[in-house]
C-alpha cells in the first residue's frame, strides 16, 4: 500500500516512493490532474462525473456519506468495500476530539490490477507502482485503488489522509502515517489486533523504540523505513491510550496544530509533565 499526498506542497508515498521530493510531486499532481482526471461536479453534491476532455461516466458510480465512489463496475472491487468505513469520519473527530470532517473525497476504483496499472500509467507516469494513491490536487482528495484481499485496509489508511488533510493541514509526516497506520484497521481490531503489535511490544520491552524526536525531523515518504512506520505506529498508540496527562497533550497539540502553531514539537510538550517518555512508552506497551 502507498499513499501519495500533495496538499500545501505535501507529498507522502508509503513504502517506497520514486525519488522527487514532496513538492516537486505536488506540482506534478497539479498538471496531470487538470488535463486527465474523472471528479465529481460539486454543485450540490448532485453527483455528475466528468471526464475531462471526454464527458464519459463512470461503469458506476455511487455515494456513501462523505466518499464519492467511481468504479468499473458495482460488482469487483466495490463487493469489498467495508462497511465501517462510511464512519471513518466520525470515528476520527471523536477519537481526536475534532470537528468532524465535512469535505467528500473521490475514490477511484479498478476491478483489478492491470487496469489500474493501465490508469497510472497513462495519467500519473511517474506515480510509484504501488498498491493504492491518496492525491490531493485542487481541493479535490482522491483516493485510487484496485480490488484485491487488503483494499479494506488500504482504503480506510488513504480516507484518514484525505480527512486528516481537512482537519489539520500541518499534521508532521510521522503523525500522518502514524494516525493512518492505526485507523486503517476495523474499529474492534485498533486498540490491540495491529499486525505491529506483537513487534512493538517486543522492541518495548527490550527499549529499542526510537524517541519521538528521532521521527518528527521527517519530512519526505522516501526517508521512512518500514521500521519507522511501525514507530509512529507506537507513538500514535501511546497518544491515543496512554496515560491521561499524555492524552491532554496530544489533544492540545491538535488544537494548536489546526490553529497554525505547530511549535514547540510534541516531544517538548509531552516531556513537560513526563520527564522520561521513552519509559513510559515501554511500560504503556508492556501493559498493554
Amino acid at each position: 500500500m502507498v499513499e501519495l499526498v500533495a496538499a500545501g506542497g505535501l507529498v507522502c508515498n508509503r513504502a517506497g516512493a520514486a525519488s522527487c521530493t514532496r513538492r516537486a510531486w505536488h506540482r506534478q499532481v497539479l498538471k496531470q490532474t487538470a488535463r486527465c482526471l474523472g471528479v465529481w461536479s460539486l454543485g450540490g453534491l448532485a453527483g455528475r462525473a466528468v471526464r475531462a476532455g471526454q464527458g464519459e461516466r463512470w461503469p458506476f458510480e455511487a455515494r456513501r456519506g462523505l466518499f464519492l465512489i467511481h468504479a468499473q463496475s458495482a460488482q469487483g472491487a466495490m463487493q469489498l468495500w467495508p462497511d465501517d468505513l462510511d464512519r471513518l469520519p466520525e470515528e476520527l473527530a471523536e477519537r481526536l476530539e475534532l470537528p468532524q470532517p465535512a469535505a467528500p473525497v473521490f475514490v477511484f476504483l479498478f476491478d483489478d490490477k492491470s487496469s489500474y496499472r493501465r490508469y497510472l500509467t497513462t495519467y500519473f507516469p511517474e506515480a510509484p507502482r504501488r498498491r493504492a494513491l491518496f492525491i490531493q490536487s485542487r481541493g479535490f482528495p482522491m483516493v485510487f485503488a484496485y480490488g484485491q484481499r487488503e483494499l479494506p485496509v488500504d482504503l480506510r489508511h488513504e480516507a484518514t489522509h484525505a480527512f486528516l488533510r481537512e482537519l489539520v493541514p500541518l499534521v508532521p509526516l510521522w503523525l500522518d502515517e502514524g494516525l493512518a497506520e492505526y485507523f486503517e484497521m476495523p474499529p474492534s481490531d485498533r486498540g490491540t489486533a495491529h499486525p505491529h503489535a506483537a513487534a512493538v511490544r517486543l522492541a518495548a520491552r527490550l527499549r529499542l523504540v526510537p524517541a519521538l524526536e528521532k521521527l518528527e525531523p521527517f519530512v519526505q515518504i522516501q526517508e521512512l523505513s518500514s521500521t519507522d512506520y511501525r514507530n509512529c505506529w507506537a507513538w500514535t498508540h501511546f497518544l491515543l491510550h496512554g496515560p491521561q496527562p499524555v492524552q491532554e497533550t496530544f489533544r492540545g497539540y491538535l488544537a494548536d496544530l489546526r490553529a497554525g502553531r505547530p511549535e514547540p514539537p510534541l516531544s517538548v510538550r509531552l516531556r513537560q509533565s513526563i520527564s522520561d517518555l521513552q519509559s513510559a512508552l515501554a511500560d504503556h506497551f508492556r501493559r498493554w
